[in-house]
């Protein structure tokens, strides 16, 4: 199969969206996020004709799962900073869900002629395997799903500007809901460091070096502080560090 080209979009739809209105917790969140998405798009930039080169069909199909997560994060980020955060959320769960095939197909034969054969249940025969590389993973999965994924009582007025409380089809950010999309920022950051993570755990020979993991002398893969957990916690602590003032202004997403 021939190799199919890298697009280098991420740097360009990380400017795009306009941020100067935003408070400093939420450049930092969002910067972090992208931080984040660039370091685990430079993994799939190194493996992108190593994989291809394998000639295997199984491991072009375990990239591409995994790129199309990437891809979906991305999409996740720069819909949440436009203003919404319900379809956000949804992209996010749906990225958790693939990544979560990835890992657990790449490991399993038979799930994966399960999954060409479109006979795989998702998530149900995904999420317990993939938590040997994600450890969290079924806990994230969960908030996911209860916090936005279905309407509840209390989204419902998510479209109603606080001031003139008129409806919008693009929501306003407002202060007393910026924190959930500072929050939404750190899930869209730790999705994107667990695609980097899938692709080291499913394509060790390839990765070059270890960004995610290192290797001990014995040659066993282990976790270790990145460059990209040091940016999660940066958004971590500017969603637990922000705090609604007298007199916070709204501010439009986009």
């Amino acid at each position: 199969m021939t190799v199919p080209p890298i697009s280098k979009q991420v740097a360009t739809l990380a400017k795009t969206n306009r941020q100067q209105d935003m408070p400093s917790e939420w450049k930092e969140a969002y910067g972090a996020a992208w931080f984040v998405i660039d370091e685990t798009n430079n993994i799939i930039g190194r493996l992108n004709k190593p994989v291809f080169d394998l000639d295997s069909e199984e491991a072009e199909v375990v990239f591409l799962i995994l790129f199309n997560s990437l891809s979906d994060i991305i999409s996740a980020v720069y819909t949440l900073s436009s203003g919404w955060i319900r379809p956000c959320k949804i992209a996010l769960r749906g990225a958790l869900e693939t990544i979560a095939t990835a890992v657990t197909v790449h490991h399993d034969p038979k799930k994966m002629a399960r999954f060409i054969n479109n006979n795989l249940n998702i998530p149900g025969d995904v999420i317990g395997p993939a938590k040997e590389f994600f450890p969290d993973i079924g806990r994230l999965n969960g908030s996911l799903t209860t916090q936005w994924t279905h309407e509840t009582f209390d989204s419902t007025a998510r479209s109603i500007h606080e001031t003139s409380k008129k409806l919008l089809l693009v929501p306003n950010v407002n202060s007393d809901s910026t924190k959930a999309y500072l929050n939404a920022f750190v899930e869209a950051a730790v999705l994107a460091r667990y695609v980097g993570i899938g692709l080291e755990a499913c394509f060790p020979n390839l990765v070059g070096d270890e960004i995610h993991f290192a290797t001990d002398s014995s040659g066993k893969r282990l976790r270790k502080p990145a460059q990209s957990g040091l940016a999660i916690e940066m958004a971590v602590q500017a969603r637990n560090s922000f705090k609604l003032c007298a007199g916070t202004p709204e501010v439009r997403g986009g």
